[in-house]
């Protein structure tokens, strides 16, 4: 110990004597050296051209922190259990100064943030950015970008509104056709068979805790990786070679800085105007594990996969074509070994792009077609216009709008009440639409209104059709009842409610 003690004595002697000046300058040195792990202190001007890199990197990063602020804002509010998750919801729309805003900056920029990440791999790939040192700087980013769907997809089930529950039910159902591990799989998720309290707490661990430190460890790898060791690729001309503008650097302090500034503001300005007048998160019933809904739509970014399905094969086989495309993606840099040229001189590689993105274009309008289609099928109509749930749609007419009557479906008819027209004309709209789409044909039904007790008025939706293949007429037929509040607003008579 007394050793140690001479040694570290004799250390600290040495370092005293030193001129101030060298220590000054080593100091700064060594500060210099910790910031340029942040950011460089210049970069290649060609570099930093909007025609190399669209700034989609920075935009990525940008909409990545408004999530993390967003979110941490939200979770004051939000309580992860079946019986307040959708309240809390509702709360934020109309007891919480912004909180309106706040969520729809959240869903919003999350939905950016997944397109902004696949437009900056495909930026890669068109620019060959992924050879050579890059090789892992593309795994990262790649497991990155999966990460950012799966917390996407986490946060779905959280409104706890019927869409989302059913659909998240219906997601992790695929994970039981994994061999081995499949169904245990598919319990950890749920917390049990279905979902209920366990199963949203572990959604929201995993979309408040596990995801994002998984997302914000492989961000600080590519990061690093892009900063330290490669830094941001450089445009190439027709021989391969970097571009000769890269000689003339561009400081960070403060041009690049105040660039980096302005588009935040920029972005900023526009995200709150988008958010605070012309887009709305989606929010639709609660959620009710009882009624299983006829459309079950995928979350936009999943209907690729959806639309695989639709096409006929066993879901063991979409999913393990699914996961063998992820794999070859994460690869592709490793099997693509080739020189770095313009993607003009790649042709197979601008064959296979092409395919690739077509595909994945088609399968999403197919699981997206697929979606419209069920919404005009007979028993999806009925759904809509007569719903078991007993929603709004009935709920919310004044009592001075449920007219006692007989409504016959395919011909013009004046109820005395305009909401009340406007929503029979909408039914038959429907019932055109699932005919013009071959959904069934020679539709003709009628919508029955009629006082059933005290206070308690009944409504009757019937129709009869043809369905593909079929001979014979089929009725559909659906009864739905409404309180009237105010008993002493007398309805009209049966036989004067149509015009």
């Amino acid at each position: 110990m007394l050793q140690n003690y001479l040694k570290s004595y004799q250390q600290a002697k040495t370092l005293a004597a030193e001129p101030p000046n060298s220590r000054m300058k080593e100091m700064s040195l060594a500060r210099q050296s910790f910031l340029c792990h942040l950011r460089p202190k210049q970069y290649p001007a060609s570099s930093l051209s909007f025609r190399h890199i669209f700034y989609l990197g920075f935009i990525a990063c940008f909409l990545l922190v408004v999530e993390c602020i967003t979110g941490a804002l939200l979770m004051l509010y939000y309580t992860p259990t079946p019986e307040d998750a959708y309240n809390s919801i509702l709360r934020l729309g109309s007891e919480i100064p912004f909180g309106q805003l706040i969520r729809n900056l959240h869903r919003l920029a999350g939905d950016l943030l997944i397109i902004a990440s696949f437009l900056h791999l495909l930026r890669t790939v068109l620019t060959g950015s992924y050879r050579r040192q890059r090789r892992f700087t593309w795994v990262t980013g790649v497991i990155l970008f999966l990460s950012l769907i799966a917390l996407a997809f986490s946060g779905y089930l959280l409104p706890w509104d019927q869409l989302s529950y059913w659909a998240v039910t219906v997601g992790t159902s695929l994970f039981g056709y994994i061999p081995l591990i499949g169904e245990t799989l598919q319990e950890l998720l749920r917390g049990g068979s279905d979902i209920g309290a366990a199963g949203l707490l572990r959604f929201y661990v995993l979309h408040v805790v596990l995801l994002p430190a998984l997302a914000l460890f492989f961000l600080a790898i590519h990061y690093y990786r892009i900063v330290r060791l490669h830094g941001i690729s450089l445009p190439i001309n027709k021989n391969g070679q970097a571009d000769g503008t890269a000689a003339r650097p561009v400081p960070f302090l403060p041009f690049v800085l105040l660039n980096e500034l302005r588009l935040i503001l920029i972005g900023l300005i526009v995200l709150i105007f988008i958010c605070g007048f012309l887009y709305n998160a989606p929010l639709g019933p609660p959620a009710d594990s009882l009624h299983t809904p006829v459309h079950i739509q995928s979350p936009w970014f999943f209907l690729s996969i959806q639309g695989l399905l639709s096409l006929g094969l066993p879901s063991q086989v979409s999913l393990g074509l699914s996961v063998v495309l992820a794999l070859l993606v994460v690869a592709f840099p490793y099997l693509d070994q080739g020189r770095r040229q313009n993607l003009t001189q790649r042709p197979k590689m601008a064959v296979l792009l092409t395919i690739s993105l077509g595909s994945l274009i088609f399968l999403g309008y197919v699981g997206a077609h697929e979606n419209q289609l069920d919404q005009q099928s007979p028993t999806a109509i009925l759904d809509r216009f007569a719903p078991q749930d007993q929603s709004e749609i009935w709920q919310t007419l004044p009592d001075s709008g449920i007219v006692p009557g007989v409504y016959p479906l395919g011909r013009k008819v004046k109820p005395n009440n305009k909401e009340l027209g406007q929503l029979i004309t909408a039914l038959h709209e429907a019932l055109l639409l699932g005919m013009e789409q071959n959904l069934f044909r020679e539709a003709d039904g009628v919508l029955l209104i009629e006082p059933w007790q005290v206070r308690l008025t009944r409504i009757t939706l019937r129709f009869t059709s043809y369905l593909p293949g079929k001979n014979e007429r089929q009725t559909f037929e659906r009864m739905v009842y409404r309180p009237r509040l105010n008993e002493s607003v007398q309805p009209p008579q049966l036989e004067t409610a149509v015009q």
